[in-house]
């Protein structure tokens, strides 16, 4: 039973009406991040079957600020989700004062909660402004951009060498 509707009082199901609680999510089970990982370059040989991660960024210690990398891709596996569903990842300062590094959105399909797929988010010209901590951000919604469910998130340490 997929249920579609309303985050709180009475909703639609396949099957009929439900009641729903505070807190309700749309999805059966939360949606369930198996891998997170910001890197310099993420590929996929189609040849041999083998995903490359170069770079992974943990924390960095630059020079100068502003800063602009070439590219910054992230590989996500992700599971739990059914269906058509749109996966959001933005990299942001934890107080959320400025814009977004960079924020992107892409459709995913999955056979039912127990497919699992990898995603990769590849970003060109990524400029951080300043020094400070920043937060990875996956979200997960439904198509119509409604009932976004907060997945997981990675701390990123920018900090400039003294």
């Amino acid at each position: 039973m997929v249920p579609f509707g309303k985050s709180r009082g009475t909703l639609k199901t396949y099957q009929g009406e439900a009641s729903v609680q505070p807190g309700y999510s749309p999805f059966p089970q939360p949606p369930l991040c198996l891998a997170l990982i910001l890197a310099r370059s993420v590929s996929y040989s189609e040849e041999t079957g083998v995903w490359s991660i170069i770079g992974p960024y943990f924390s960095l210690a630059l020079d100068n600020f502003p800063v602009e990398f070439v590219s910054m891709e992230a590989y996500v596996v992700l599971t739990e989700c059914d269906g058509h569903v749109l996966v959001e990842l933005k990299l942001e300062d934890v107080n959320a004062l400025r814009p977004p590094v960079f924020r992107q959105l892409t459709s995913v399909f999955f056979d039912g909660p127990q497919d699992v797929r990898e995603i990769i988010f590849h970003n060109n010209k990524v400029t951080i402004p300043v020094d400070d901590d920043y937060r990875l951000v996956l979200t997960v919604y439904r198509p119509d951009f409604t009932h976004p469910e907060y997945v997981i998130e990675r701390r990123l340490i920018i900090s400039q060498v003294p």
